[in-house]
């Protein structure tokens, strides 16, 4: 399980000078991920039950959605070969991962461990942006935005916000004191890397997930205030925040998001051409310039995950994408509902959790192009493991009580 565990820790470090080195021709974190497939495939031998990876409707949607992108591939892959052979690798490797996810993480106390990693992931993730911020403000200004390590600025908002709700919740649970001090010391510094930062979609998801959190949470006025407070602490006393591009826009803000809503008009007026095949694979950024008012030479991306994939898959990708994130959250929910009352606690705080991140990030999808962020697709499959482990916490917590 270490591989594991350090695959779950690199996946919001996505330029990392270690985890992204290529030896062979292949990267460090795909070596990681052949051993903890050969880790997973080997655990199945003498098991009793093998993991059902269908059982929920999450599951079937994604692999519907999956196949989508393989049928786009097929029909458009040539025009843009390499992108859209990237793009379908990149959804393998998806595939190879929720296969790895399901078999090992196989109970409760591995649940557990996986997102405390997580935790300290985005954590480390932060940390990265903070120092980068430190040396970039010397030399930009304090405006500067850092992020590459995370991709940029806005990939790193996004994947904070799948793991800050998490993070609150557990920080105020009643864990035992190093857990719980994990979870504070990686929340403080996601929330201060997400005020350097500056994306306002991320900031719009975190807003909603934090708010899901606290409503469903069982002391609402206490929760509301500590994540309130420690939320305008950091907005008043960052030299820069999301909150401040949001209300006194400088030219660069005001120009971004005057090219997105170009970008947003393209999108559409390629969705109206063909709504149904989509234009392929990895194709938004070399078809948008005729659609748009854009410089056709110049590649940018569609900053909406929802329009981009309606304009590579067609809309029936994008329903698929909406079914999966949908169904998805209504499986946590279900589990979150259940385990409320009778219990364990930690399962119940981890639906509440990772709900309140997917809720969040689906809203930080509308803003940013970030289908590809690993932290998304954990997320999404541990969702997929949480039923399975609702009977299985029941019948250990009745063998205990016994």
């Amino acid at each position: 399980m270490i591989f594991y565990y350090l695959l779950v820790l690199s996946l919001p470090l996505v330029e990392h000078a270690i985890f992204g080195a290529r030896v062979g021709g292949m990267t460090v974190i795909k070596y990681v991920g052949l051993i903890c497939l050969g880790y997973a495939l080997f655990s199945l031998i003498g098991r009793q039950r093998s993991p059902q990876f269908l059982a929920t409707a999450q599951a079937q949607a994604l692999l519907v959605f999956f196949c989508m992108a393989l049928v786009s591939y097929v029909l458009h892959g040539s025009s843009e070969l390499g992108a859209a052979l990237g793009a379908l690798t990149t959804y393998l490797a998806h595939l190879v991962f929720f296969v790895i996810t399901l078999i090992v993480v196989s109970s409760l106390e591995r649940l557990r461990r996986v997102l405390l990693c997580a935790i300290g992931a985005m954590g480390l993730a932060s940390l990265y942006v903070l120092r980068e911020w430190q040396g970039g403000s010397s030399v930009y200004g304090a405006g500067y935005r850092p992020g590459y390590v995370t991709g940029d600025p806005n990939f790193y908002a996004a994947s904070t916000v799948l793991c800050l709700p998490l993070a609150f919740c557990w920080a105020l649970d009643q864990r035992p004191a190093l857990e719980r001090l994990w979870c504070v010391g990686g929340l403080l510094a996601g929330l201060a890397g997400s005020m350097v930062a500056a994306s306002r979609g991320g900031f719009a998801g975190l807003l909603v997930g934090m708010a899901f959190l606290v409503w469903h949470s069982p002391r609402r006025a206490r929760n509301f205030t500590v994540g309130a407070g420690a939320l305008m602490l950091f907005l008043g006393f960052s030299p820069t925040s999301p909150l401040k591009r949001i209300l006194n826009p400088v030219h660069g803000d005001q120009e971004a998001a005057d090219v997105r809503l170009q970008l947003w008009a393209g999108a559409l007026n390629m969705v109206k051409e063909r709504p149904l095949t989509g234009f392929g694979l990895a194709s938004f950024k070399t078809q948008v310039g005729p659609y748009s008012d854009l410089p056709e030479d110049v590649r940018f991306a569609a900053h909406n995950a929802y329009l981009e994939i309606a304009v590579e898959m067609g809309v029936p990708g994008l329903l698929a994408l909406v079914a999966l994130i949908y169904l998805s959250c209504r499986g946590v929910d279900r589990v979150r509902r259940l385990t409320r009352r009778t219990g364990p606690p930690t399962l119940h705080r981890a639906a509440l959790g990772i709900e309140a991140g997917l809720i969040g990030y689906a809203v930080s999808l509308v803003f940013v192009s970030g289908l590809f962020l690993k932290v998304f697709w954990l997320m999404l499959f541990l969702s997929m493991c949480l039923p399975a482990l609702q009977p299985q916490a029941r019948i250990e917590q009745e063998a205990e009580a016994a």
